[in-house]
């Protein structure tokens, strides 16, 4: 009985102490800066096929990820890394866009890359891609022909004609 009060006691002063944690005590506009300097990220933040990484600091408290994950993804900007044109990753970033703008009215800021050195072309996924891309299952596409030739960057006519046949998939989209 009495080892029982004591655990009740040591939980309730634990929960009492994260709550009054410093760091709380601090006005909100301090802690976000704070969770800027230490989640916000001056490169482009890679997303592959594990998923979209999250820092630590997401991990500490319900109170500081609630504070703490608009930062990261409004913050941020998002590379998706595409390979052999296989869009399961942009099905799990777009989800996650939908859920972030439903509860936190945000949209990160995402853009696909394909390199040419780690892609092999693979038509089954860039038609799987195109289809749901085409049903707004994903809104992840290759730039258009002109953003890539304006990016300044080496493409081989691949890239330049997916991302023109990406181009034709808008088009479809906005008439029907």
């Amino acid at each position: 009985m009495e080892t029982a009060a004591r655990l009740t006691n040591d939980t309730h002063s634990t929960l009492l102490s994260a709550t009054t944690s410093h760091l709380f005590r601090l006005p909100g506009e301090l802690r976000k800066d704070i969770y800027r300097l230490a989640i916000v990220s001056p490169d482009l933040v890679l997303v592959d096929s594990t998923g979209v990484p999250e820092p630590a600091l997401l991990s500490v408290s319900k109170h500081v990820r609630s504070e703490a994950i608009t930062i990261d993804y409004k913050e941020n900007t998002f590379n998706i890394d595409i390979i052999d044109f296989n869009s399961a990753v942009c099905v799990r970033m777009s989800q996650k866009k939908r859920q972030l703008r439903y509860r936190h009215q945000i949209s990160p800021r995402c853009f696909c890359s394909s390199l040419p050195n780690n892609c092999k072309p693979n038509r089954a996924n860039l038609l799987l891609w195109l289809r749901r891309y085409h049903e707004g299952c994903v809104d992840q596409k290759i730039g258009s022909p002109s953003e890539l030739l304006r990016a300044n960057e080496l493409y081989d006519a691949m890239y330049l004609v997916v991302g023109g046949v990406f181009c034709i998939v808008d088009g479809m989209r906005t008439v029907g």
